[in-house]
């Protein structure tokens, strides 16, 4: 049985087997077919891909062409951009330069005007305060309201112009004449003469306009002192009178009248009120000419700014134009390089569509040879199935008859089987009751022996349990005896309590019977008191206890 059975087998294999090969050569075949239509196809697709790339390819080539030229002329404007830009940026570098001197130059008009607007605004709190003038001339013109309206026309320098150098020669001549103060007439010298007596502010020199004195002399030299100031009215009386008979000699080391009279005036000190006034004269001019050109340097800083905006917006502009040319130029460069790129990926997919056609056609030869050798494989195939097919015929017969033989045996062997499975169990059985009791034993004797260990244990702890309570016991009767101990001290506390109360009540009344026992009953009172507080504090401590 087993070796017809091991026949029909080996012939179902190989039956199988080219069963297999058949379906193989016949799947061979049609994937072959599919193949070669897919080839035929894909060879008529890349005909046509070919001229597509071929047309592609032209082009490119012209578009390249073209890109060259484009970039040759961005790279052109690009250098033109940028020698424009070098030269604006030139530009913008001698315009910045310009404008840094004109703002320096505003920037020095300005502090030059800040120093000279300083000084001329201090001269003027010096004018309006009439510092340098005589204090009783100050003080008369402070109180000038009491003399009436227009009486006092105020000092003789407000009425004289001249320049540094004229002003240092009528200061040096007048000396202190020049802190003279005009006054309207002899009734209002007279009514300050009384003002003066009762205020006396000190030395002051008074100018009534109608005691002026005539010009008896004739004339003023001609290179009088009078010639170098500009006298206002009404004071121009008195400035001739005074200046027009003498004149400087020496540089003003020495003045000479028309008597021959020579006149040697001492050092003088700080600038007077003309001198004050000439220079505040000339700084306010000043003042006025260096506001002119001041603003000349701020017309000249604005325009610089203005030009310095417009050289940057050129700047800027170029910047602008030249970054667009050098970007076309790159854009242009890219383009050509693309294109460049496009040829050569042309040029290439052209040659790959040649060499995909020759092998798609060798390809093609070789798959109409396979399906000629496949065609020819499964006529093979097929005689040799016929004769497996014979054979296993006859190898089924005979294992049909060994199968009935062998379905005998197998009774049997079952019968036999079943018998030994059931003495095997009932074996197993015996020998797992065995070691289940031999465990239980085991776990008896452990078991005995922690009750014994725990027994001892219990045993040790009783007699410790019975010293403890003896230890206790002696300590209650202990604190039993302390406790009476420190009753018997409070009652005896409390009874010298109750005895100093008393003592203190005494002493109280004794206190108020008489002062003159004041001392001792007081001493006696404050001894009483500590041993009061002792015996308050012996009393809480015992209790507390």
């Amino acid at each position: 049985l087993t070796d017809a059975r091991a026949g029909v087998e080996r012939v179902e294999r190989e039956l199988r087997a080219l069963q297999d090969r058949v379906r193989r050569v016949e799947h061979d075949r049609e994937r072959a077919l599919r193949e070669t239509d897919e080839v035929t196809q894909r060879m008529e697709a890349l005909a046509l891909e070919r001229t597509q790339l071929d047309d592609a390819l032209a082009t490119a080539v012209r578009e390249q062409e073209d890109a060259q030229g484009a970039v040759d002329s961005a790279q052109e404007r690009a250098t033109t951009a940028v020698s424009e830009l070098e030269t604006a940026r030139a530009g913008d570098r001698e315009t910045r330069e310009r404008e840094s001197l004109a703002r320096a130059d505003l920037f020095r008009a300005d502090e030059a005007l800040t120093s000279l607007q300083g000084r001329v605004h201090a001269l003027e709190q010096l004018e309006r305060d009439r510092v340098g003038l005589a204090p009783a001339a100050s003080r008369l013109l402070d109180e000038r309201d009491q003399f009436g309206e227009g009486a006092i026309l105020g000092p003789l320098s407000d009425f004289i112009g001249a320049d540094q150098g004229s002003a240092l020669l009528v200061e040096k001549y007048l000396g202190n004449t020049v802190h003279a103060v005009l006054v309207r007439d002899r009734g209002v010298a007279d009514a300050i003469g009384e003002w003066h007596k009762v205020a006396n502010p000190g030395p002051l020199l008074l100018l009534p306009l109608d005691a002026a004195p005539e010009d008896v002399a004739g004339e003023p030299l001609p290179d009088a002192l009078s010639h170098l100031v500009n006298a206002a009215a009404p004071a121009s009386a008195w400035v001739r009178s005074l200046l027009g008979h003498v004149r400087a000699v020496q540089d003003g080391l020495a003045f000479v009248d028309t008597r021959g009279a020579v006149w040697l005036p001492g050092s003088t000190a700080g600038p007077g009120p003309l001198r004050r006034r000439a220079e505040l004269t000339e700084l306010r001019s000043d003042l006025e000419r260096l506001e002119q050109l001041r603003h000349e340097a701020s017309v000249t800083s604005d325009a610089m700014r203005d030009a310095l905006a417009a050289s940057e917006r050129r700047v800027l502009e170029a910047a602008e134009a030249a970054a667009l040319a050098q970007q076309g130029a790159r854009v242009a460069a890219e383009r050509h390089a693309e294109l460049g790129r496009r040829v050569v990926r042309a040029t290439k997919e052209s040659q790959e569509a040649a060499s995909l056609a020759e092998r798609l056609a060798a390809r093609a030869a070789e798959l109409t040879e396979r399906m000629m050798a496949l065609d020819r494989d499964a006529a093979s195939f097929a005689e040799h199935m016929q004769s497996h097919e014979q054979a296993i015929a006859d190898a089924r017969q005979r294992a049909s008859d060994a199968e009935r033989g062998q379905d005998e045996a197998r009774d049997l062997r079952a019968k036999w089987q079943v018998e030994q499975a059931e003495a095997r169990a009932r074996v197993q059985m015996a020998v797992d009751r065995e070691r289940r009791l031999t465990q239980e034993v085991a776990t008896a004797s452990q078991r005995l022996a922690q009750l014994r260990e725990e027994l001892s244990e219990l045993a040790q702890s009783d007699g410790a349990l019975a010293e403890q309570m003896a230890a206790w016991t002696l300590d209650l009767e202990t604190r039993e005896a302390t406790l009476t101990d420190g009753e018997r001290s409070l009652f005896d506390a409390e009874g010298a309590v109750r005895l100093a109360d008393e003592t203190n009540t005494t002493a109280e009344h004794a206190l108020s019977d008489s002062h003159k026992r004041a001392s001792a009953v007081s001493d006696e009172l404050h001894h009483a008191e500590l041993r009061f507080t002792e015996l308050s504090g012996r009393r809480t401590a015992i209790r507390e206890r």
